[in-house]
C-alpha cells in the first residue's frame, strides 16, 4: 500500500473509538523521521510505502493510514541522548557554544524539577568534554518528541 498523506493523530481519538479499532504499529529510529519517501513494515509485518510530501517530519503518533478495519500508527523508537543539566547560564553558554562549534543538533527544554535541560545524541566526545569540563548531564534512551534537525549553513 502507498501511503500518500497522514490520516490525523491518534491523539485525537476518543478512548471509546481506539477501543473498537485494530492498531498496527510502524516503529521508526529518530533518523528515519525526517524521510518523507521510504519504505517501513508494520509490528504486523505488512508493509507500507511511504511518499509524502515533501518537508513531511513524522511524530510519534502520527496515523499513516485509517479505514473501517483500524489505524496504522507511527511508534517512535527511543534513541540513547545525552540530557545535560548546567548550573549557571555561564556553563550553558560555554557548553551551547562549544558543541554549536561541532555542529551537534540539540533541543532545549524543562526538566520535570524545573531545571533547563539541552538533549543532544549520545556521542563520546561529547561526554568527554562534558566530563573534563565537570557540566552534570546524563545518559538516557529518550522517544524524542521531534527528531533532531542538522542546521545547514556555510562558513
Amino acid at each position: 500500500m502507498l501511503i500518500e498523506k497522514l490520516a490525523g493523530r491518534i491523539d485525537e481519538l476518543g478512548a471509546d473509538e481506539l477501543d473498537h479499532m485494530h492498531i498496527e504499529f510502524v516503529r521508526l529510529q529518530e533518523e528515519d523521521l525526517r524521510k518523507p519517501v521510504q519504505r517501513v513494515t508494520s509490528d504486523h509485518g505488512h508493509e507500507y510505502g511511504l511518499r509524502l510530501p515533501r518537508g513531511t517530519v513524522l511524530l510519534n503518533g502520527d496515523i499513516l493510514h485509517r479505514d473501517t478495519h483500524g489505524i496504522v500508527v507511527i511508534q517512535v523508537a527511543s534513541t540513547r541522548v545525552i540530557v545535560i543539566a548546567p548550573v549557571s547560564m555561564a556553563q550553558m553558554g560555554r557548553v551551547a557554544h562549544a558543541l554549536g562549534n561541532r555542529h551537534m543538533p540539540a533541543q532545549f527544554t524543562t526538566g520535570t524539577d524545573g531545571t533547563a535541560q539541552m538533549i543532544v545524541p549520545d556521542d563520546h566526545t561529547t561526554v568527554a568534554y562534558l566530563q573534563h569540563e565537570s557540566v552534570p548531564f546524563a545518559q538516557e534512551e529518550r522517544v524524542l518528541d521531534e527528531p533532531f534537525h542538522h542546521a545547514e549553513h556555510t562558513h
